[in-house]
């Protein structure tokens, strides 16, 4: 029986996830992320460094998804990846003296994992709500949300400046807050 030696070239490659993997992972992100985000939002109050650890989280929720093993919410679950993500941002940044302590992070992380119960309808207007963006719009937030991109990365793509990439993002993020309130208004008048 042959066995292989140690490679000296570096790290294993990370295996790629199949079709029904990506599949699944956006699934569970796309139910995940404003948790996410407005655990990320609170804690960082520079919108780039937010968004840049909000992608941070996206990735490492990824190439860690089979280390998920269910017993939690992947909501939860990527609150905690995200608790660890803006631990390490903000302890780069711990001359600022705005920033939160640890006790004070974790006191916000489990405020936001408590929430997910009632996140459950939001999740179901967001996806309808995204159904219904059009062009530009629903490029851009896909390109960002599911393709994993950067705001850089998709203005050299489509053809922007990343500060108008910002901005559209922006604009797209305040439009779909507006109509997944009013879906839940809709819903609670039924």
């Amino acid at each position: 029986m042959k066995q292989n030696a140690p490679s000296n070239h570096g790290p294993a490659p990370t295996p790629q996830p199949t079709t029904t993997d990506v599949s699944e992972i956006t699934v569970h992100w796309m139910k995940a992320q404003p948790m996410v985000e407005a655990f990320v939002y609170s804690a960082i109050r520079d919108f780039q460094a937010a968004e840049d650890v909000v992608q941070q989280v996206a990735v490492a929720s990824v190439e860690n998804f089979e280390k998920w093993n269910g017993s939690a919410s992947f909501s939860t679950w990527a609150v905690g990846i995200a608790k660890n993500k803006v631990r390490m941002y903000l302890r780069k940044k711990s001359n600022d003296r705005h920033v939160f302590n640890d006790q004070t992070l974790s006191n916000l992380a489990e405020a936001y994992e408590s929430l997910e119960p009632s996140v459950d309808p939001m999740k179901e207007a967001l996806q309808l709500c995204i159904k219904q963006l059009h062009g530009r719009s629903r490029q851009m937030i896909e390109m960002r949300y599911l393709s994993g991109l950067t705001p850089a990365s998709i203005a050299e793509e489509i053809g922007l400046s990343r500060n108008n990439v910002f901005v559209v993002l922006h604009r797209v993020r305040i439009a779909l807050g507006k109509c997944i309130k009013s879906r839940i208004g809709q819903e609670e008048h039924r």
